[in-house]
């Protein structure tokens, strides 16, 4: 598995949270499509002390339904487990390309130029926006400014 996947599926909570070890894509594709456990989200709440608001917002899942979900503890939709999957991708991306967790935190919580001066934890709210905080974390990975 890759360096990269390898820091997703820590995001996402590694083995304890979904219950099983995962070797390639495929078998997160297929975690995906069955439905993430809601202890996921949890995982990466407290592992980035993000507010329900700001977790709510990253994912567009309705600050309600979020609290539903989080109640119930049932698995969650494809849909809505892509959406956290994505949140993670970016998660792990920010902390690799900025050095930190902590300075990852604060950059995610900022607003950002080249993002239109909305922060990267907004912007991932849409499929466009994760692309565009994605270019951004590759220009400073890379040694641009961002």
């Amino acid at each position: 598995m890759g360096a990269l996947l390898n820091q997703v599926f820590a995001q996402l909570g590694g083995e304890d949270a979904l219950g099983t070890e995962v070797s390639s894509e495929n078998e997160l594709d297929g975690l995906l499509r069955e439905g993430l456990p809601v202890c996921v989200l949890q995982e990466i709440r407290n592992g980035w002390d993000m507010t329900v608001i700001e977790l709510s917002n990253s994912l567009s899942i309705p600050k309600s339904t979020l609290m539903r979900m989080l109640e119930q503890g049932r698995r969650m939709s494809a849909a809505d487990s892509d959406r956290v999957y994505r949140l993670a991708s970016v998660l792990a991306w920010a902390e690799e390309c900025i050095g930190s967790r902590k300075k990852a935190q604060a950059w995610l919580r900022n607003p950002n130029q080249a993002l239109g001066n909305v922060t990267p934890l907004r912007a991932i709210e849409t499929g466009i926006g994760v692309r565009q905080v994605e270019q951004v974390l590759g220009r400073i990975a890379y040694g641009g400014v961002s």
